[in-house]
This record gives C-alpha cells, sequence and structure tokens, in this order.
C-alpha cells in the first residue's frame, strides 16, 4: 500500500487558533490525552477508505483511495481542498480530461508560473537594492 504525505505551509499566520484536544480515539466521549497547540509540530492520517459519489452514474458509495489513485492516475487530475467546516472535512475530487486539455492546463500552468517568476524578480531587486542602500549608510 502506499502512503501520500501533503505538507502544507500557510500563508499567514494567525493568532486566533485556541488550543485543540487530541482524544486517545475518533470520539469524543474518549479521554483527552493532550493539548494541540499552534506551535505544534503535528503528521496526521486519514482512512484509505473514501465516501465517493459518482457524479456521471449518480451513485454513492465506499472505495479504497489508494485503489482509485493507482487506477485513475494517467486518466485526469486530483484536486484536493481543505474546508474549514468541521462537518465538512476534507474533499477529494477527481475529474477525468483529455490529453488536449492536460496540455492546455499545463500552459496555464506555466504562464501562471512565469508571471509569478516575474512578480518575484521586481520583489527581489527591490530587497536586494534596499539592503545594499541599507549597507552603505
Amino acid at each position: 500500500m502506499k502512503n501520500y504525505t501533503f505538507i502544507l505551509f500557510p500563508l499567514m499566520f494567525s493568532n486566533t487558533f485556541a488550543q485543540t484536544n487530541l482524544y486517545a480515539s475518533p470520539n469524543e466521549s474518549s479521554d483527552i490525552i493532550a493539548e494541540v497547540l499552534p506551535e505544534h509540530e503535528l503528521e496526521m492520517q486519514s482512512s484509505d477508505w473514501v465516501k465517493v459519489f459518482n457524479k456521471t452514474t449518480n451513485t454513492e458509495g465506499w472505495a479504497k483511495l489508494s485503489e482509485l489513485r493507482e487506477k485513475l492516475n494517467n486518466g485526469g487530475y486530483w484536486e484536493f481542498s481543505y474546508q474549514s467546516d468541521q462537518d465538512s472535512g476534507q474533499k477529494i475530487s477527481y475529474k477525468p480530461i483529455s490529453e488536449n486539455e492536460y496540455k492546455e492546463h499545463v500552459l496555464e500552468m506555466r504562464k501562471s508560473h512565469e508571471t509569478m517568476v516575474k512578480k518575484f524578480e521586481k520583489v527581489w531587486l527591490h530587497t536586494k537594492h534596499a539592503s545594499e542602500v541599507t549597507e552603505n549608510k
């Protein structure tokens, strides 16, 4: 079985994060074994079984995420989103795409990255110039 690890780095930090409890089992009536604070490093694991709604056939059931990823990896792309609503949880989407759609998507990403790099270069040159001015004083 393959394991997938996702590392997310928040772009903004907020001091509004309150502690949350770490339970001994996935049940709020189980023992609280620790507190989780913003300065704690965390590793999370979810079950391999996922609830699936097939939009094409309008059917709902359960499947193994590891098998879905293995079997569907060549014909589409995966999208991960994390909801802030406690009841929504994590949403994982799969959408099959054609080779042409894939190529268009890659070209769009390339253009977007080129734009970001250009903006970064401007900021980098500005900060470099500002640091040179500061050093010469």
